[in-house]
């Protein structure tokens, strides 16, 4: 499982964290900053050109609710 930009080009490891579990569903965690305004596509990578779409993040930040 990796993330890449919106034209396939794998994010740096710095700007997100992967884990699967053991049922085998994953865990992404995104820098919030490296994700604004942008989309991560989520990717299973079987190979050269065997990309397989797994699902699409967006992000922004928000401000805190009123409290």
């Amino acid at each position: 499982m990796i993330a890449t930009d919106e034209s396939g080009k794998d994010f740096p490891a710095s700007r997100y964290s992967a884990r699967e579990q053991r049922d085998g569903s994953w865990v992404v965690r995104f820098d919030a900053d490296g994700l604004q305004g942008s989309a991560a596509h989520i990717v299973a990578r079987g190979g050269p050109d065997e990309d397989e779409s797994l699902g699409c993040v967006t992000g922004a930040i928000s401000p805190p609710p009123p409290g």
